[in-house]
């Protein structure tokens, strides 16, 4: 793999991160304002 490939990755990994902690913060929100 090269250092391309590997940033590329670490970028989709990040992003996937922040995609599952912003819907798990949406999520809560939902469930207190119910």
């Amino acid at each position: 793999m090269t250092d391309k490939e590997k940033k590329i990755k670490q970028l989709i990994q990040d992003y996937l991160l922040d995609e599952g902690l912003l819907r798990e913060k949406y999520l809560i929100l939902n469930l207190t304002l119910v």
